[in-house]
Order: C-alpha cells, then sequence, then structure tokens
C-alpha cells in the first residue's frame, strides 16, 4: 500500500490514541510507527501479548459481572420470600384480630346472659320473700 508520511502517521496515531480506553492508549502510546522487520515482528508480539491481557481482563469482567448477577438473583429471591412471608403474617394477623373479635362478642354475649341469670334469680327470691311474707307459697317447687 501506499506509504503515509510521518507527521500524517503521528496525526492518525494521535486521533486513534484519543478514541481509545485509557489501558489501550496507554500502550500504544510507547508503540513507533516507523518500525520495520525484526522490529515489527517483536511489536506484533507485544500487540498479540497485550491483546491477550485485554482478552484475560475482559473474561474476569464478565465472570465478576455472573457473579453479580448472581447476588442479584439471590436477593430478589429473598425479598420474594420476604413478601411472601410478610404476606402470611399479615393473614395470620388478621385471622388472629378475627378470632379476638369473635371471643369479645361471645364473652359480651356470657356477660349479658349472667347479668340475666342474676336478675331472674334476684327477681324470683323477692317474690318468694314477698310470698313468705306474705304467707303464700306461690312458686312451684317443693323445697320448703
Amino acid at each position: 500500500g501506499a506509504a503515509t508520511s510521518p507527521p500524517r502517521a503521528a496525526a492518525l496515531a494521535a486521533a486513534s490514541l484519543a478514541a481509545m480506553d485509557n489501558d489501550t492508549a496507554r500502550y500504544y502510546r510507547g508503540v513507533d510507527l516507523t518500525l520495520t522487520g525484526d522490529a515489527l515482528r517483536a511489536e506484533l508480539s507485544r500487540t498479540k501479548a497485550f491483546a491477550s491481557h485485554c482478552e484475560a481482563r475482559v473474561e474476569h469482567e464478565r465472570d465478576e459481572c455472573e457473579q453479580l448477577r448472581d447476588e442479584v438473583a439471590r436477593c430478589a429471591e429473598r425479598m420474594r420470600e420476604l413478601e411472601r412471608a410478610r404476606e402470611t403474617a399479615s393473614l395470620e394477623k388478621a385471622l388472629v384480630d378475627k378470632e379476638n373479635e369473635q371471643l369479645a362478642t361471645q364473652l359480651d354475649i356470657m356477660l349479658l346472659e349472667v347479668e340475666q341469670t342474676e336478675r331472674q334469680r334476684l327477681h324470683e327470691r323477692q317474690k318468694r320473700e314477698a310470698a313468705a311474707a306474705g304467707g303464700v307459697d306461690d312458686d312451684d317447687d317443693d323445697d320448703d
């Protein structure tokens, strides 16, 4: 191909350095664009080694991302478990509240029955006492 003039080559190198990430740019700042022969082969070897380093770094980053995805999935599952537990506890609380309400109603009914029974007994006793005072026994039992 046509040879690129050194000033143009330097301008192209500067433009491509600006577009590269830090590691790549740091690597290429040291590259002499006028290399030939053995020096070019040595540079190619360095470039391949750097490419291997980049691939290893990408693989490491990929592994870390996978670990983070796994951790996020575990956290999401734990959050779902906690939400289910919260819903269950909420339902159980509602049941306990309902049972307490029913028990309170039963207790109110029992108290009313006790009051009613006490009033009936009082009324019967008063009737017996009035009958005894008047000498008339008008209750139906034979306990005297």
